[in-house]
């Protein structure tokens, strides 16, 4: 009895190390796994973060663009009023030395 009894004792541990053993082995595969979509998403967050690093240099750019297009905007209006202000003034004087 006692015989039979390790022996059925061996077939339970040698089945619940070939449990632990498969479980080991799909655990590993998963972790293999994770490893390759993580390095994946890695390498797409890096190229994102090229991508942002780009469109803020845009930015930027187009930003002193406008600036610039404002200064040369505002310069003209201020040419365009004191033409108008010229203008006035001549019509003015013409009109006096009319009369």
């Amino acid at each position: 009895p006692d015989a039979e009894l390790n022996v059925q004792l061996r077939k339970k541990l040698a089945q619940r190390l070939q449990d632990a053993e498969e479980a080991i082995e799909a655990t590993n595969a998963k972790c293999a796994s994770l490893e390759k979509t993580k390095q994946r998403l890695l390498g797409e967050v890096e190229d994102l973060m090229i991508d942002v690093e780009r469109a803020n240099a845009l930015a930027a750019n187009l930003d002193k663009k406008q600036r610039n297009f404002d200064k040369v905007l505002a310069e003209w209006k201020q040419k365009y009023e004191e033409s108008q202000s010229e203008l006035e003034s001549a019509s003015e004087r013409s009109s006096l030395s009319e009369h």
